[in-house]
């Protein structure tokens, strides 16, 4: 983003800000279409960013939404999106969020437990509706990937591969107001390796033809996950989007009669939003301690904990740079205004030696996982604003509603 963008962003609306280029998720959307399957669909991941505009473009561009709360549905439902493009997921849905499900008729329900199954059975029958199903997988037979794995390990996510048998099928079909359509498998998150992302597509496909023909089901929808990673750190190699993509191609071509005819779905939400969004934070103060060089800035990790990697055990930094300032470099540390040492932007950062009160921090891939994602009542500091830059060149402040 051009840096008269920034400059004009923040004397406009201050600091802290989050600033997103809405250009740039359409292209990252375009880009992901094209490289998988051809009859596959996309659904964005609404929880990595909860933005109108997000929606918006999304629509636009011809994806579903993937919501993970009731909130999350209320949100997208209220920002224009159908119902039938919209598919709900998440471990610990309550009685409540399931029956807003069910009244909605939301495309398809990625169920994670027995128990959940049976709740769907029973509200349903009260709400005089039937709900589409489909079953997310504990796989017993690849391990998950990613910096975050979510799957092929104990876990809270899915049904595990062991327990899927005669008696699930046979309690499944007996649900008079359940349709099950298909399979869900998660692998991870961040996976940056195309080879892993074709493994686990090819896994899912595999796995789906076989309880098929086993259980004679009539599966319609298949649910690939997603996991598309960016390069966030020094050492991280961009995902080769050119090899994943001719790796669809052979997942097209060998099992082009098992998919025809069914929903082939992927998930993204960290690929087609994280390169959109800039954070940008003041320098209040500029300290000496014992031997380090600290810069105190008006935004922390209150607004952007993943830049602080709250609750990791290994932390890295983000990339960063000084708005309109450059020269020899030296190592700083940037941190937020909180009271507390975990309120740590970057460590050893390699930033300009004269880097001084009132510049402005810019911290780039910062479009997922952000503001939502933070602890943002920490301290009750007034909330960052969220602007959005256009095609037409205009720096617009954006509204976030929530369900």
């Amino acid at each position: 983003m051009e840096t008269e963008v920034l400059r004009e962003a923040v004397e406009k609306f201050g600091t802290p800000l989050y600033l997103y280029d809405l250009e740039v998720v359409r292209c990252k959307i375009k880009e992901l279409k094209r490289t998988l399957p051809s009859d596959s669909k996309l659904y964005i991941s609404i929880k990595a960013n909860p933005l109108k505009e997000f929606c918006d473009i999304a629509r636009q561009e011809k994806c579903g939404i993937e919501v993970a709360s009731g909130g999350e549905l209320r949100f997208v439902l209220k920002a224009g999106i159908d119902s039938q493009n919209v598919i709900f997921s998440g471990p610990g849905k309550t009685k409540d969020e399931l029956r807003l499900a069910i009244k909605s008729e939301v495309h398809m329900i990625n169920v994670e437990s027995l128990l959940e199954l049976e709740y769907i059975q029973q509200l349903s029958c009260e709400e005089k509706k039937e709900a589409n199903v489909a079953l997310r997988i504990n796989p017993s037979g690849i391990k998950g990937v990613g910096r975050v794995k979510m799957c092929g390990v104990s876990s809270q996510f899915g049904i595990e591969e062991d327990d899927i048998n005669e008696a699930l099928f046979e309690k499944i079909k007996s649900f008079s107001h359940v349709k099950l359509k298909g399979v869900q498998l998660y692998m991870g998150t961040s996976i940056l390796n195309a080879i892993d992302i074709y493994r686990n597509t090819e896994y899912i496909l595999q796995f789906a033809e076989k309880i098929t023909d086993k259980y004679r089901l009539g599966l319609v929808y298949i649910n690939a996950g997603g996991g598309f990673g960016i390069p966030y750190y020094k050492g991280d190699k961009k995902l080769d989007i050119q090899l994943l993509g001719s790796k669809m191609k052979e997942i097209e071509c060998n099992y082009k009669k098992y998919i025809k005819g069914k929903e082939f779905v992927f998930e993204s939400g960290r690929y087609v939003l994280a390169e959109c969004g800039m954070y940008l934070i003041k320098v209040l103060y500029k300290k000496i301690s014992k031997g380090n060089t600290y810069l105190v800035c008006d935004g922390g990790a209150n607004f952007h904990s993943a830049s602080a990697f709250l609750g990791r055990c290994v932390r890295n930094n983000f990339p960063m740079y000084v708005l309109e300032r450059g020269g020899e470099k030296s190592e700083f540390y940037v941190t937020g205004p909180l009271c507390t040492p975990v309120d740590l932007l970057g460590q050893k950062v390699s930033l300009p030696k004269d880097t001084k009160e009132g510049d402005v921090i810019v911290i780039i891939k910062s479009g997922a996982y952000g503001l939502t994602y933070s602890p943002y009542g920490f301290l009750s500091h007034k909330l960052p604003l969220e602007v959005g830059y256009t095609q037409d060149r205009e720096v617009q402040l954006l509204s976030r509603e929530r369900g």
